[in-house]
């Protein structure tokens, strides 16, 4: 574990940790994993800890695969269940500006840093089904395998989110490099086109309904992860 930065706000004071893995040989590939940029969204801070037990526990799984885990990008927010922080700032709205204190550190974090795949893990409050955002992937077959896979095991599969010019095909929604271009200019870049831009080729947003029970949206989170992980890392 290691404290990569720390929010400070009147009475309110949390690290941001860091988990990495790096297996005993080089490692072939590099995954990144963060949950709980909005606070009110804990089965993704719960799935990523989880990861982490599970690598704890048989780190011969991935022995040729690094990781870098940060848990919860929004402390004050997951504390209080609330999506902003202490400001009221969607940080998730802010990796074009970095007016907030948490994105930053995201930032200084990230500087040079490359992997082959990125997973950011989010709720949605509205969504009746499990989704995923790629980003400007030509490569399909991730996530039409993850999204079959959910469905088969009996899950709600979200068809009705749109997002202004976007919206879910079957579970899936495609983010164009001309659209996350246009997200940076009017100043409203979100974490994963962050990291598209200038950590990855491979990123994904994992949405599960927030309106399910717990176990059922763990679940959900933790077959996306996993089957990312040993789709890219194979």
């Amino acid at each position: 574990m290691e404290k990569i930065g720390q929010v400070d706000y009147p009475g309110f004071q949390a690290p941001l940790w860091r988990i990495t893995f790096k297996p005993d040989q080089p490692a072939a590939y590099k995954v990144f994993i963060n949950a709980a940029i909005h606070g009110n969204e804990p089965s993704g801070a719960e799935c990523a800890v989880r990861f982490v037990e599970w690598l704890a526990k048989s780190p011969q799984q991935y022995m040729d695969t690094a990781f870098d885990i940060i848990p919860i990008v929004n402390p004050w927010g997951w504390v209080h269940n609330i999506r902003f922080n202490r400001d009221g700032t969607d940080i998730n709205r802010d990796f074009a500006t970095f007016k907030s204190q948490e994105a930053r550190i995201v930032k200084k974090t990230m500087q040079n840093a490359a992997y082959h795949l990125m997973l950011d893990l989010h709720e949605d409050p509205s969504a009746d089904g499990f989704y995923l955002y790629r980003y400007a992937l030509g490569d399909k077959a991730a996530g039409e395998k993850i999204v079959a896979r959910v469905a088969q095991m009996g899950y709600p599969v979200e068809q009705n989110v749109n997002m202004v010019i976007l919206k879910t095909d079957n579970g899936i929604i495609d983010a164009p490099m001309p659209g996350i271009w246009y997200m940076r200019l009017t100043g409203q870049l979100a974490i994963a086109n962050y990291y598209r831009l200038n950590n990855s080729k491979c990123v994904f947003t994992i949405e599960s309904p927030l309106r399910l029970l717990w176990e059922d949206r763990l679940i959900m989170q933790q077959t996306a992860v996993d089957m990312f992980v040993d789709y890219y890392t194979k």
